[in-house]
């Protein structure tokens, strides 16, 4: 009898036991989840709705809800991280505007075929428009004057004058206005003789580069 009822405290003890670890385990894989799901909510704080259409940003939403609800079924970390994965590959896949990723592209090409030849540790972070001098979108063609940040570098302050198509432009060497056309970077003058920008585009662009100065 005795030896019956040792028996049965060993088997109670070790079903507390692997109860307790089933309980660890379950509470581990829900702070898991909810880590998951704040990833998702984190990346989304990285976008802005003006980069979209309205349509767009909805599915945007509805993309977030779907990966949260995924992460939420998933019965191990294997599932949480593939369901997270898979989320934020699906909001990366909703269209921006084209202006949005004609900017992207745009930056992208100046960072690899300007900045990174001196400045290999430069990042898509370092670029942008010189004092938000974007000067518009001409079919094919984006025109703005672009920015290195922390690897620009320092120029003399001193503007030179370029005739172009009949306009006066004047830049400082180290700020000229530059266009991007399928993954080329092109000077102003030559997008302009080789037909990327017409007469009317060169008008504008001289209108915007000093109405915004």
């Amino acid at each position: 009898m005795k030896k019956s009822v040792k028996v049965l405290a060993v088997v109670v003890s070790l079903l507390t036991m692997f109860a307790l670890v089933g309980c660890d385990q379950s509470n581990e894989l829900a702070e898991y989840k909810t880590d998951a799901k704040a990833e998702i909510t984190n990346h989304i704080a990285t976008l802005s709705a003006d980069d979209y259409t309205s349509e767009n940003w909805v599915l945007v939403g509805q993309k977030v809800t779907e990966g949260k609800a995924a992460v939420d079924i998933a019965t191990n970390k294997n599932e949480v991280d593939t369901a997270k994965a898979a989320a934020i590959t699906a909001i990366g896949d909703v269209p921006q505007r084209e202006e949005v990723t004609m900017q992207r592209q745009a930056k992208q090409t100046y960072l690899e075929k300007v900045l990174k030849a001196q400045n290999p540790n430069a990042t898509i972070d370092d670029v942008s428009f010189f004092h938000n001098k974007f000067l518009g979108i001409y079919d094919d063609s984006l025109v703005a004057v672009f920015y290195g940040g922390q690897y620009h570098g320092e120029f003399p302050d001193v503007e030179e004058e370029y005739e172009i198509g009949g306009l006066t432009f004047r830049w400082s060497m180290g700020y000229p206005i530059l266009v991007w056309n399928d993954g080329e970077i092109y000077e102003l003058e030559q997008a302009f003789t080789q037909n990327l920008l017409t007469a009317t585009n060169l008008i504008t662009i001289h209108e915007l580069y000093y109405s915004e100065s």
